[in-house]
């Protein structure tokens, strides 16, 4: 069967298994190479391939490795990027079909000098039938600033935000009202403790909506992505927060609508975040269930007196 296949599919590492021993490849195409470690590559690579293809971002999560010693070695440097360290130049696809073109705008400019160009329209990323309160209409980005307090999980390896994961709630209440479907929505975070905190408040209504930590959403997309950052505190740590390459994956998720969850003062610190803060399109830092209130009732009022009309988002910040 596998002598008859014109394609073997399989992992770096399952490419060493003793059914493959004997195998040719003439060719060997190797995707997310980045996130693979330089003695994964080669595994199989030495089945007498005449020809490498690595597909990869280096803009994005590279490999893991926990030794601290070996990654000061190197070691957590892909052969993606080491080629490239030694003036192999890649060839960029620049032309995105995933995101609605504003949610593109910052990834582009921060992470790919100006260079990525969009597929798809403005018209094509809009979502029918879903309505939510952005603070620019033609913009389907929002920074909610929520200065709850970060704690540390039970098992004192991770973090949590309760007044954040109180806030992700309500938004996907919120969306859910509006006519999102739940297969729709994606909920990501960095932490491990903020997912499962996040998992185990409504239980019933988050075995339809996903929540992952932002290493297993990478290569992954949802039409509507809420990104809790959890970091919050008056030392202004914020972790994993300050790596551009896990901010590039997190923008980069949605396709239709993103919404920003953190504390404002505390990622501000940072370079990358104080340049996607700073853009004009954040919420005040009060709670988001008295933003839809005043949202609603303000739409309410104003259809009952022009039925049918259209309420400008931006009218009542």
């Amino acid at each position: 069967m596998q002598k008859a296949a014109d394609v073997v599919c399989c992992t770096c590492v399952g490419a060493g298994d003793a059914r493959l021993e004997k195998f040719r490849f003439h060719s060997i195409l190797i995707d997310e190479s980045v996130q693979a470690t330089k003695p994964q590559s080669l595994i199989p690579i030495v089945l007498g391939a005449k020809q490498l293809i690595l597909v990869g971002d280096q803009c994005q999560l590279g490999s893991i490795v926990n030794s601290q010693e070996a990654a000061n070695a190197g070691l957590s440097r892909s052969l993606f990027e080491r080629l490239a360290d030694l003036g192999t130049r890649p060839f960029r696809l620049e032309v995105q079909y995933r995101m609605h073109p504003r949610l593109s705008e910052f990834p582009s400019s921060f992470f790919y000098d100006g260079a990525l160009q969009n597929g798809v329209g403005a018209e094509e990323r809009k979502m029918a039938g879903v309505e939510f309160p952005w603070p620019r209409p033609d913009w389907p980005m929002c920074f909610y600033s929520c200065p709850g307090q970060e704690e540390m999980s039970g098992a004192g390896t991770t973090y949590l935000n309760r007044t954040e994961a109180a806030e992700i709630a309500r938004v996907v209440a919120r969306l859910l009202r509006g006519g999102a479907k739940p297969e729709e929505i994606g909920v990501i975070t960095p932490y491990e403790g903020q997912k499962k905190y996040l998992g185990g408040l409504h239980p019933q209504l988050h075995q339809s909506i996903e929540i992952a930590n932002l290493d297993e959403f990478q290569g992954r997309e949802k039409d509507l992505v809420i990104l809790s950052c959890v970091r919050s505190s008056e030392h202004g740590r914020i972790g994993f927060l300050k790596e551009p390459r896990r901010l590039n994956v997190a923008l980069t998720r949605a396709r239709c609508g993103l919404i920003v969850i953190g504390n404002e003062k505390v990622l501000s610190k940072q370079p990358a975040w104080n340049k996607l803060i700073r853009l004009n399109w954040w919420f005040p830092a009060i709670p988001f269930s008295i933003l839809i209130f005043v949202y609603d009732e303000i739409r309410r009022f104003i259809l009952r007196r022009n039925p049918g009309g259209w309420v400008e988002m931006e009218s009542y910040y």
